[in-house]
């Protein structure tokens, strides 16, 4: 088993590796057969391609590279890439074409004079790949390949890039995943592909990190997740090796203990702490929290969200989002509920980053992620969240009141100490910007996710993917989807208003997702995010969903079947049923073949 809770999927009579290299991968996540047909398949994610060249470091000299840095993550040899490129929309099939996971919006890398978007994407998909240590170049000696500043005292990775590479740069979890394709055959997909043993991306980097400069972390075990009332449990019962990258929030509060860090409720319990790397701060004593003594259903896992084509959803006024919502979704009968957004607590506006929609802006998306996955403090989140142990305070007339030593930090380049990251003193890129402003930069620009054929996008693995137009197959299914009621919540086009960047000014762009509010029933994960209760999530988008390995907030699906069955839960809890369940029931009645044309429609997103 990989950890996760139980399911019955069918068992192979054969297995295909479908990569150039072998993985060491134990059975397949497994699925309650209750509402599982066994004559229809997940295609598996279409092909991503392995062809590195031209964007990394050592080929095509001449030719600006993405990654100058070359930080890949550990043990990667000089000059490797993973990177992947992915072709633009094809002619005719989505209007405007989209420029590809991995591409700067609006154009392909690398940038030309038409483009001139790439002079500020590069520098900060450059930031949003590099690993973060303690005291990055101030460390006596400096880690290798890790010049960020600021790691810890507490984290769940390292760098963006390590949770959102999939099936390029800016995407969501790495991993490998079984998937039953047809009737006799359980193919395992690994993304991204790596063409320099040994494989250095398709496992999860999370397991890396927690040893990495000497960190003396054990790999968590977790106790049984959160469930609904009648609910079946989810969860990971210890970090997969094999993906998908986590993060743990606490639904009931942790108290610190000793050395170990608390946890509000609804808040974030890091994975690993700097304990024991060469780096760690003079004096500093700090534990990780001990998750197996937890109680049951006293966390949930979360999985990353992929970064792609986002500039097009900030761009969007709140106005189009709601006229959106209530105008699909008036008159239906499948019980979907429109016009409920998460609302920012500041200015009132509509949120929409996030799987609850919690977060307001791409800046604030950067800055919380930089703080609550890597420790790295910021102008957003100037202070750090865990800290150690903590002297103990002098008494007497003035008591001594003393900064704990793991966050006694004073080798940020500001020479202050804090925050880690801030304009006046960031080691990168530019002088005018923080590495927080270049990561929110780097999403702004990110290209949308084509619109490709699964068909016709060529044998997985194989060096160039190809992007041609629907099949008649795919297109019945795009067809079938809105007429079962998928779109009522999976808006297919919206519009974006007046940008200054031409590429984002009042365009239209297929996200699949009204970035409203829904319930969701069994889904419930115990968390309150703004106005987003425990059963409330923010309608994933879809594009991109061709090349994906995980499913669901939490990664408990690796194929489409079971992702759809998974909107659809039962729960004995007097919360509100889940709003897709009419739209599974629809599903549900079609025909087997009616059932593999969505199938196939959705891998070609």
């Amino acid at each position: 088993m990989r950890g996760f809770v139980t399911r019955g999927l069918r068992l192979p009579a054969t297995f295909l590796l479908l990569s150039s290299l072998t993985f060491l991968v134990s059975p397949p996540k497994m699925h309650s057969q209750a509402a599982i047909n066994p004559n229809i398949f997940d295609p598996g994610p279409r092909n991503p391609g392995n062809q590195n060249a031209p964007f990394c470091p050592t080929q095509n000299v001449g030719v600006t590279p993405k990654f100058p840095n070359n930080n890949m993550g550990h043990g990667a040899p000089p000059g490797d890439c993973v990177d992947i490129i992915q072709p633009p929309s094809a002619p005719g099939q989505e209007t405007p074409a989209a420029a590809g996971a991995g591409n700067i919006v609006g154009g392909i890398y690398p940038p030309s004079p038409q483009n001139t978007a790439g002079g500020l994407w590069l520098p900060g998909l450059d930031v949003f790949s590099t690993v973060a240590s303690v005291s990055g170049p101030f460390a006596s000696p400096p880690v290798s390949g890790e010049p960020m500043v600021g790691l810890g005292p507490s984290f769940n990775a390292q760098s963006c890039l390590q949770c959102h590479m999939v099936p390029a740069v800016g995407g969501t979890s790495p991993g490998t995943v079984t998937i039953q394709t047809s009737p006799t055959t359980a193919t395992i997909f690994a993304m991204p592909i790596a063409t320099t043993p040994p494989p250095l991306s398709a496992a999860n980097p999370q397991i890396a990190d927690a040893t990495d400069d000497g960190g003396t972390n054990g790999i968590p075990n977790f106790p049984p997740a959160f469930a609904a009332p009648g609910a079946s449990t989810p969860g990971f019962s210890t970090v997969q090796a094999d993906g998908p990258a986590i993060e743990v929030r606490f639904v009931q509060a942790l108290a610190a203990s000793g050395a170990s860090a608390g946890v509000g409720a609804n808040g974030v319990g890091n994975l690993f702490t700097i304990q024991g790397r060469g780096d760690l701060p003079a004096g500093c004593v700090i534990s990780q929290i001990n998750f197996a003594a937890l109680p049951s259903g006293s966390i949930s896992f979360r999985i990353p969200t992929p970064t792609y084509g986002l500039g097009f959803v900030e761009s969007t006024p709140d106005p189009i989002l709601i006229q959106n919502s209530v105008q699909s979704t008036t008159g239906n009968t499948l019980g979907v509920i429109g016009g409920v957004f998460n609302t920012s607590g500041n200015d009132g506006t509509i949120t929409r980053f996030g799987w609850k929609a919690q977060n307001k802006s791409l800046l604030i998306f950067a800055g919380e992620a930089e703080n609550v996955e890597m420790g790295v403090t910021n102008e957003l989140f100037p202070n750090e969240r865990t800290w150690g142990a903590t002297p103990a305070v002098v008494g007497g007339a003035s008591p001594v009141l003393t900064v704990p030593p793991c966050i006694n930090n004073a080798g940020s380049p500001s020479g202050q100490g804090y925050p880690e990251d801030e304009v006046l003193g960031t080691g990168t890129v530019l002088l005018s910007s923080s590495n927080a402003e270049e990561e929110s930069i780097f999403m702004l620009l990110n290209g949308a996710p084509s619109q490709c054929s699964s068909a016709g996008a060529g044998t997985y693995g194989s060096p160039s993917p190809a992007c041609v137009v629907f099949n008649s197959n795919e297109t019945t299914g795009q067809s079938l989807f809105g007429a079962a009621g998928c779109t009522l919540c999976h808006s297919p086009t919206l519009t974006t208003g007046p940008s200054p960047n031409v590429s984002l000014s009042s365009a239209n762009y297929h996200p699949y997702s009204d970035f409203a509010l829904h319930f969701m029933g069994g889904l419930d994960d115990g968390i309150t995010q703004g106005a987003a209760t425990g059963s409330q999530f923010r309608t994933a988008p879809l594009w991109g969903l061709g090349q994906r390995l995980f499913f669901m907030h939490d990664g408990r699906a690796t194929d489409l079947i079971n992702a759809i069955a998974d909107h659809c839960i039962a729960t004995s809890s007097v919360i509100h049923p889940s709003e897709a369940c009419g739209s599974v029931g629809v599903f549900n009645g079609l025909s087997n073949t009616q059932q593999q044309q969505i199938l196939d429609f959705l891998r070609s997103l």
